[in-house]
């Protein structure tokens, strides 16, 4: 496959909401195909939070695609879900998905806020959040963008809060891929033990760390990290 580094005239946003906004239902027919982990990873998650919290849990997805599996799930077992996404494409997909199943949302009588945004411009409350996710997410934004929205994410959530993302198994500056599933992707990250480094100075505790190869798919790692109970709101 044929790749550059980031240009002048590029960013991974924009690459991000015009890759999406022409390739949704190519990327969810591919990602459907594959086995994926992020269930797995979810269910997790849940344990973490614990049988009393999660009916009354508030949870971000920075990143929810078409909605699916996940953001649905999310919607099914917790009190609140607040999912952003880049691409108006991807978010109309998870609205028709979230029709489909059943589930309201953005009004009312739903739980689910479902919202156009790109992630490095989000501005929300200290202490919001019991837990955040960010599946195949952070690693469409440059290390630079990455180590901000940790940052922010340790302080959007409660102390005693999970965040579960995945992230490169290898370091890299950014690589732009020219024909992705018919459009152009950035990838980028610190890699495993990069982003284990980052996400323990921002003060985190890494609960979970396991780098998963799924055939079809690049290796990445999976961790889940908690900010500690005593961290200042």
């Amino acid at each position: 496959m044929q790749t550059h580094s980031l240009r002048a005239d590029e960013t991974p946003s924009a690459l991000s909401r015009e890759g999406y906004n022409m390739s949704a239902q190519r990327y969810l027919e591919w990602t459907l195909s594959l086995p994926s982990p992020r269930l797995a990873w979810l269910e997790k998650l849940f344990q973490y939070l614990g049988q009393h919290t999660l009916p009354t849990s508030h949870v971000l997805e920075l990143g929810c695609g078409a909605g699916v599996p996940c953001t649905i799930k999310l919607a099914q077992t917790v009190d609140k879900v607040v999912a952003r996404d880049i691409s108006s494409t991807q978010l109309d997909l998870a609205r028709k998905h979230f029709r489909e199943a059943g589930v309201p949302v953005d009004n009312d009588n739903g739980n689910v806020e479902l919202r156009e945004a790109d992630m490095l411009t989000l501005a929300f409350p200290g202490a919001s959040f019991n837990a955040i996710c960010a599946f195949y997410s952070i690693v469409q934004l440059s290390q630079e963008g990455q180590r901000l929205v940790l940052e922010r994410s340790f302080g959007w959530l409660k102390p005693g809060g999970y965040m579960l993302f995945n992230a490169t198994k290898d370091a890299s500056e950014g690589v732009v891929m020219e024909d992705w599933l018919g459009m152009k992707a950035f990838c980028a990250g610190f890699g495993t033990e990069g982003t284990l480094r980052v996400v323990e100075d921002i003060g985190f505790e890494i609960i979970e760390c396991e780098t998963i190869e799924t055939e079809g798919d690049a290796p990445f790692t999976w961790i889940i990290a908690r900010k500690p109970g005593n961290a200042v709101p």
